[in-house]
């Protein structure tokens, strides 16, 4: 009989036990599992550390002109940290693209002004 020895993917120590084992046991299961989660919730941390900021800005020209629609310089928005590559969807509009941050969309315009609207609630 030809026994095949495995080792942890995790510590590297000789696995016994079902054939299709991975880890020598519970510690190192989850320590794998914990570090693996870990490296994936960073870069989700980071995107929607974004995103929440460049909502925030957007709501920020809304309520400041106490309006649905406003304009705003681009450049005063790319001052204050706005990132023009992270958004969550976008539509198509008769007059161009809408880039939105969840409930709040900008598109840009000609003369280098984004012009803000809110959606309405879709609940």
């Amino acid at each position: 009989m030809n026994l095949l020895l495995k080792s942890c993917i995790e510590c590297g120590k000789t696995i016994t036990g079902r054939a299709d084992k991975k880890f020598c046991g519970d510690i190192c299961r989850n320590t794998y599992n914990n570090r693996q989660y870990a490296i994936a919730g960073q870069v989700i941390r980071k995107v929607n550390i974004t995103l929440k900021k460049n909502r925030q800005l957007l709501e920020e020209v809304i309520l400041a002109k106490n309006e649905d629609i406003a304009n705003v310089s681009a450049l005063r928005l790319s001052a204050r940290s706005f990132n023009f590559d992270y958004f969550t969807h976008t539509q198509e509009t008769p007059k161009g693209k809408l880039y939105f941050c969840y409930e709040y969309g900008y598109q840009k315009l000609s003369d280098g002004n984004l012009m803000i609207v809110r959606e309405p609630d879709p609940f």
